[in-house]
């Protein structure tokens, strides 16, 4: 059973993620609260068009200066032509699920590489809805613009039944 445990689900508008802009890559930090491995993200989701084509869900470690460095989780596939029009939660599961450390910042990254003429846009926050996480983007993965002021929404969420696993093997009960 996976655990809520931060989230930023106030939203004041979306964003749109294009395969030929500048605004190929999107992501938005958070900061864990446990000593866990993340289980799946929820994203707040439209699709603009028709729909068809492939995004890329990753969990991304910090760089340090409060953008995205690099994938530690494997790819979770969104098929846009699935998501609807209106904005609405789409979940995305990792079987590699990254561990963090309380306090540790990440960076939950949807990008897309082929271009069919249609986009997803992703919700946001303005203001300090989830203080001090901005929404970045970037056109190579590699390059990020930081967007102060704007949190995209989402749930991160940690499997409990691993957390308490690890921590019945750390008081060496197996």
């Amino acid at each position: 059973m996976s655990t809520l445990d931060q989230q930023n689900t106030t939203n004041n508008g979306s964003s749109a993620i294009n395969s030929t802009s500048a605004a190929r890559y999107r992501a938005t930090g958070f900061t864990v609260s446990h000593d866990r491995a993340v289980s799946q993200v929820d994203v707040y989701l439209k699709r603009n068009g028709t729909g068809g084509g492939d995004y890329t869900c990753k969990i991304y470690s910090d760089n340090g200066s409060g953008k995205p460095n690099t994938a530690i989780s494997d790819g979770f596939t969104i098929d846009s032509s699935g998501v609807g029009t209106d904005l609405g939660w789409v979940t995305c599961t990792f079987s590699t699920q990254p561990n963090l450390t309380s306090g540790q910042k990440a960076h939950i990254v949807i990008y897309r590489t082929t271009d069919d003429g249609n986009s997803l846009s992703w919700g946001y926050s303005t203001g300090a809805a989830y203080a001090g996480d901005d929404l970045s983007t970037s056109s190579d993965g590699v390059n990020w613009t930081i967007s102060t002021g704007y949190d995209g929404n989402f749930k991160e969420y940690y499997e409990l039944a691993t957390a308490l696993r690890g921590n019945l093997l750390l008081l060496g009960v197996s």
